[in-house]
């Protein structure tokens, strides 16, 4: 038994004799005795790494900040949009808010938004005119609502009954009148008549 070899040391590899271990990669760990845990230093980073990280950063930020800018854009839009153009959708509203450009405004190019293409006004822009000249006759300033609205619709066509009641700081007067209206595109006031 003179060819038995000795047995071989734990800490001497079996293969390759002379040869140090692999090290682990970077970053691994690796045991140095039961129970300790060492981390290998990591090597420093390439240069311009962090440069490629802040331009990164920079145009993801600066994307969702243009999305969130456009986004606002088309809200501001739609909500300007939906403010500025009038509401036609009803005879009785449109009614009011002719009354209102045309006698408190005195908006001809606002009530113009809620004529019919052809239009039969001139009674109601009479009135207008006898307003103005006592206006400035008595130095006083008339304000005309609308009151105690009867509407009647028949598909294409309405007419709106209302109470236009005019007063100053020191009077009140009523009058009855009758405005035909015809939905084109939405509703718009195609003439008007005094009824009482």
């Amino acid at each position: 038994m003179s060819d038995a070899q000795p047995p071989h040391p734990p800490w001497q590899p079996e293969h390759g004799a002379g040869r140090p271990p692999a090290l682990p990669a970077p970053g691994e760990l690796q045991r140095r005795a039961p129970g300790q845990v060492q981390k290998l230093p990591v090597p420093p980073k390439p240069p311009g790494h962090r440069g490629r990280v802040v331009a990164i950063t920079l145009a993801v930020v600066l994307g969702v900040l243009t999305v969130v800018g456009i986004g606002g854009l088309g809200l501001g839009y739609f909500y300007y949009q939906r403010a500025a153009t009038p509401d036609r959708r009803t005879p009785a509203v449109v009614v009011e808010q002719f009354v209102e450009a045309t006698f408190n405004e005195r908006d001809a190019d606002r009530a113009k938004i809620f004529t019919c293409r052809t239009s039969n006004l001139s009674e109601l822009h009479g009135m207008v005119s006898d307003l103005e000249a006592r206006e400035g006759q008595f130095n006083t300033r008339f304000n005309v609502q609308t009151a105690d609205l009867n509407v009647t619709t028949n598909k294409k066509t309405a007419a709106v009954d209302t109470d236009l009641q005019i007063s100053t700081p020191v009077s009140r007067s009523t009058q009855r009148w009758r405005f035909a209206l015809r939905n084109e595109s939405g509703w718009r006031v195609c003439g008007a008549q005094r009824v009482a």
